[in-house]
C-alpha cells in the first residue's frame, strides 16, 4: 500500500505537470485523474484478463488519434501529444501493474515527464509541483527497493523509510535551490522551445 501511494503521487504529479504545459485541457486531463485516485479499488481487476484488454485497447486506440493528429496538424504539436500519450501510459501502468512485476517503467517514465515537462513549463507552478513530486520519487524508490524481498513491510519499517525518504528528498530539493540561487546562468540565451 505504501508503494501505491507513492506512485499514485508520482503519477498525479505527472498529470499536473502536463497540465502546467497546457498541452491538455483540465477537462481532457479529469478522467486520468479520476482513474489514477481509483487504482486502490480498481487494483482488484487487475489479474482479469478482460480489465487489461479494455486497457490495452484504449492505450492503442488513443495512440491511433494521436498519430492521426500528428499527421493532420503542426509539428509543434507532437510533443504535446507524446506528452499526453506519456501520462495516459502511466495511468495505464498504474492500474495494470500486478504483483509479481516490477514498476521501474513507471519510475523512468515519471522522471522523463518531470524533466520534459520542466523545459516547457517555466513558471513558479511547475517548481510547486516539483516540490510535491520529488518526495514522493525519494520515498517510492526506497520502498521499491526495500520491498525486492517477498514479505511485507511492516508499519513501523513503513513510518521509518518514509521519514528517511522523505528526508533524502528535502537535502536533494535543498541542493537543487542551492545551485539555482548561486550557479551563474546566463538569461540572455536562447530559449530551447520558443
Amino acid at each position: 500500500p505504501a508503494l501505491l501511494a507513492c506512485m499514485m503521487g508520482l503519477v498525479l504529479s505527472n498529470l499536473v505537470f502536463v497540465q502546467l504545459t497546457e498541452a491538455a485541457s483540465p477537462a481532457w486531463l479529469a478522467p486520468l485523474y479520476a482513474l489514477t485516485l481509483a487504482a486502490p479499488i480498481l487494483g482488484r481487476f487487475k489479474e482479469k484478463l478482460a480489465n487489461r484488454i479494455v486497457w490495452n485497447l484504449a492505450v492503442v486506440a488513443f495512440f491511433g488519434r494521436l498519430v492521426q493528429h500528428a499527421l493532420s496538424a503542426d509539428l509543434a504539436y507532437v510533443l504535446q501529444d507524446g506528452l499526453l500519450l506519456a501520462v495516459l501510459c502511466q495511468v495505464h501502468l498504474l492500474n495494470n501493474l500486478r504483483a509479481e512485476q516490477r514498476p521501474d517503467l513507471l519510475f523512468l517514465n515519471s522522471y522523463l515527464i518531470a524533466i520534459i515537462t520542466g523545459y516547457i513549463t517555466v513558471d513558479l507552478a511547475f517548481a510547486a509541483a516539483f516540490l510535491a513530486y520529488a518526495p514522493f520519487f525519494g520515498v517510492g524508490m526506497q520502498f521499491r527497493v526495500v520491498g525486492r524481498s517477498d514479505h511485507e513491510i511492516e508499519s513501523e519499517d513503513v513510518k521509518r523509510i518514509a521519514i528517511d525518504g522523505t528526508m533524502r528528498s528535502a537535502v536533494l530539493l535543498g541542493l537543487t535551490m542551492a545551485a539555482f540561487f548561486f550557479w551563474p546562468r546566463d538569461f540572455d540565451r536562447e530559449p530551447l522551445f520558443a
